[in-house]
Formats: C-alpha cells, structure tokens, sequence
C-alpha cells in the first residue's frame, strides 16, 4: 500500500498522513511522499511539529479533552438544555445521537493521529544514524513515542473499563503500527503498553534532553529547534506523565518514584506562581500559572475554541457557568466547613466573568480569557501537565504521613491558603486531595479522569446538587467507526 504525505502550510511546515489512501500519480504542489519528507533532519522535525499542532484540534485538547467535554463528564459546570450536546454529556445519556458524535469525534481524531505518530516512529528507526544523528533521534523518538502513550492513555480513561475490575476484559486497540487491523487487548495489557511506551521515552529523553540541565527556556532564536522545552513532551513532562499512568494502573511505587523524581527540579526550574502575577494583575494576569506547567500546547486561537462554552459576551443560555453556592462551598470549602474562596489563587481570578440569572450571580469560567498583552504565551497557551500533580501524586502514594502533609501543605501555601492541623488532614486526605483536583485543573481534563480512577458514586455538581455516579457511566461507548481504523 503507498503511502503518502500532505503537506499543510500553517507556522510551522506541519504534516498530517493520510494513511492507507492513495493519490494520482502526478501530485500537487503541496504534496510530499513520505520517502521525500523524512529524508532530512528538517522533515522530521516539521512531522513532530504537525503532531503538536493536530494535538490542538477542537476533537483532541485544543478543545474536547480540556474545556469542554471532560469537564461536562465531570458536572464541573451547569448546562443549559439549549447546548443539546454538552447538556446529553453532563446527564450521562450517552445513547443520545448527539453525545455520540462528539464521543465518536474524539476516537477518530485521536487514533488518526496515533496512525501519523507510528509511521514517524517507524521512520525514526529507518532514518537513525543515516539521517538522524543520535541526539536527534533519541529527541524526536522519545516525543513521539510520549505522545503516542498520552493519547492511549486518555482514550483507555475514556473508553476503557474500570480498572483495575477491568484488567482482564478486552478493551480497545494500543496502536504501535499503521493497519486496518484491530486488536483490542485486555486492560492490564493495555496499561502494560502505556507503561512501556513511556519508560522508553523517559530514558530516551533523560539521555538528550537538554532541558534537564538547562532548563525549559534555553534561549529566544527562534531557529533553536530545542527552545521552550515546556511546549514539547519533555523529559520532566513524560516523568509526570508516567507517574500519572502508573498510578491509574495501581503500581504506587512506580508512580511514587517518577513524581518524586520531577519534585526534584521543581524549585530549579518550574518555580511556583507568585501572587502577585495572577491577584491583581490587570495587564496580564496569569491565570494558567505559567512558570509551573510541564508540558502545553500552544493555540493560537484557543479563545475560539475557548469562548464556544464561555464567552461572556454570549446569551446566558449559551454558558457553561458554576454557580455561588458551588464556589463557595464546594469547590473552595474545606473538609472543616470554612470557605477559602477569598484567599485561594484559583478562586476568584478564575471566575472573573458574571451572570445574574434571576437573583442568582452565576460564575463564568475566565481560565482562558483574553489578557490585555494580546502577544502573550499566555493568550496561547493550553496546559496539559504541570508541576502540582506531581505533588499530588507523591502525596497519595507515599506511605510516610509527615511526607504526605509537607507535600500537600506545600502547594496549599503556594495557593494561599492556610494549614490544616496535620491531624485532621490525615483523616480527611481523601477529602482535601479531590478538593485540590477540583480546583487546580480546571479546564484541564483530569477531574473526570480522578472521579473514575477513584471510582467515586458521588459528585458535586455545577449548581451545587450532589450526583451519582455509576461504573457504567464512566466507560463511553466505543466509537461506530472502530472497526474502520
């Protein structure tokens, strides 16, 4: 079967295979064979870039899987009936059509671009040491590779069974070739291809990385094709990022020891937000909290993927809001019954927008509103995971309680927030810890994925009411298209 390249012209010279499709003999300007585009150092690297920027797409994280979707899933926020599919989704209807074609949406999207990122891969393994050096190789191999387990990894939290019940029920496919042939494998074989993919990427990258000594900013040439290692899946990110996976699959210690290596820099080189830049701060407030993400993308026109749920400019029935009531007492409460709406950095800024609907101020969600400095990384900038999370994890894995606290309590401070008696935050840690993800990933993604892997029945939802949540609830229906990838 030939295969062959389109070459779409964007920033970057970016590239989307078409896999398993063929075009006429004579090709368009804009069309490169695949021999043709990785036979430079250059085409690699302008593919690795097309897999960031497919990344953005409204059906992956530039939308679906951050702002909108994963958060309907999670009843982070209220819907009006009027918006039939996200409404669907945050009822848990997923037979409706129209919940179905945003479910189906992101199957296709994100295995399409798992096809793109395995023909790279395979062409990494041609190219070494005749078109890749092994600094390149190693570099370019261990991001895609990262990615590839990223997007499974999201898919499996989606599609998958609950886990670890579902370890020995046949999932969905854990792609690492281009076929038309699908094989769905059991759940622990599945998570065991996560894990592999990326212990290989993290040893890949702690080898050439040159973040881990230089940090995520090396310098401003923009012909530097190592600068801004936080907008690539580095090696910080991919060790955060097998933490995460380790975790979900039950393997504690494994996920204990990668957060706790990424704790490590934190102070060096992911310094925590100040005040200062996010409370405040009308010219540019920080609300992404920028000097602690790991790995992001870079969109820019997040705020039209952004305002689609939460202009503030639209009809109220068009918004995705949060009431007072939820911001006061159950997002921003504590376990002991005291509000800490008016002291926590991920409070009040990220709800600057409002809404009276009759006597009630609803709040609208500003995360990633316009700043003033219209030029700012942080007008374009989708954070995927950042350093917190690696505090979080070591938290709950580790087995020491002193530990435990410190690593709690110390983003707690960073958010200005008070500490609680370490003896009544040792028997409320599960209280605080799903407190802490409620409130520091907002539309992010990963507070539905939390509900399922604690297998949590029942949820505050966006106008304050308590849902339950059922095991079939959290496993979306496969996608029709399945048995066409």
């Amino acid at each position: 079967m030939k295969r062959n390249f389109r070459i779409i012209i964007t920033i970057w010279v970016a590239w989307i295979l078409s896999s398993c499709q063929s075009w006429l003999e004579v090709k368009p300007y804009d069309q490169l064979s695949e021999k043709q585009v990785f036979a430079t150092t250059e085409g690699f690297r302008n593919a690795l870039n097309g897999v960031y920027i497919e990344l953005n797409s409204a059906n992956l994280y530039g939308q679906q899987l951050t702002m909108t979707t994963v958060e309907y899933l999670a009843n982070r926020f209220v819907v009006d009936d009027i918006n039939v599919a996200p409404s669907v989704i945050s009822k848990h209807w997923y037979d409706d059509d129209a919940a179905k074609a945003y479910f189906d949406a992101i199957w296709q999207k994100a295995y399409g671009l798992i096809a793109n990122i395995n023909v790279l891969l395979d062409n990494c393994e041609s190219g070494r040491g005749n078109v890749l050096s092994e600094m390149n190789y190693g570099i370019i191999k261990g991001e895609a590779q990262a990615v590839r387990a990223m997007l499974h990894l999201d898919l499996f939290r989606l599609f998958g069974p609950m886990y670890p019940e579902g370890a020995e029920e046949e999932t969905i496919p854990y792609n690492k070739k281009v076929s038309t042939v699908v094989v769905n494998y059991k759940g622990k074989e599945f998570m065991d291809h996560v894990l592999t993919d990326l212990k290989e990427a993290r040893d890949l990258l702690k080898k050439y990385d040159p973040i881990i000594e230089k940090g995520p900013s090396i310098n401003q040439d923009m012909y530097d094709n190592f600068r801004n290692r936080t907008y690539r899946m580095n090696y910080y990110a991919v060790e955060t990022l097998l933490a995460r996976a380790a975790l979900y699959a039950g393997e504690k210690d494994s996920a204990y020891i990668a957060a706790k290596e990424v704790i490590a820099a934190q102070e060096k080189w992911f310094p925590f937000i100040k005040m200062t830049d996010i409370v405040g701060n009308v010219v540019s407030p920080d609300r992404i909290f920028s000097s602690e993400v790991l790995f992001a993308l870079e969109h820019l026109r997040r705020w039209d993927n952004f305002k689609v749920a939460f202009n503030p400019e639209a009809n109220n029935s068009m918004l995705s809001v949060i009431s007072t009531w939820t911001q006061t007492l159950g997002y921003y409460g504590n376990p002991a019954g005291m509000s800490e709406w008016a002291t926590d950095y991920r409070a009040l800024p990220m709800f600057a927008d409002s809404r009276v609907v009759g006597t009630t101020t609803n709040y609208i969600c500003s995360k990633y509103a316009k700043v003033p400095t219209t030029d700012s990384l942080l007008n374009h900038t989708i954070p995927l995971i950042r350093i917190s999370e690696a505090y979080y994890i070591a938290a709950e894995c580790s087995t020491d309680e002193a530990e435990r606290y410190d690593l709690m309590m110390t983003i707690r401070k960073n958010r200005g927030l008070n500490k609680p008696g370490a003896a009544y935050f040792k028997d409320n840690f599960e209280a605080y810890l799903t407190r802490e993800y409620y409130r520091e990933f907002l539309c992010e993604g990963q507070l539905f994925f939390y509900f399922k892997r604690k297998h949590l029945e029942s949820i505050k939802t966006g106008d304050g009411m308590d849902a339950s949540l059922s095991a079939l609830q959290y496993v979306l229906p496969k996608a029709k298209s399945e048995i066409e990838y």
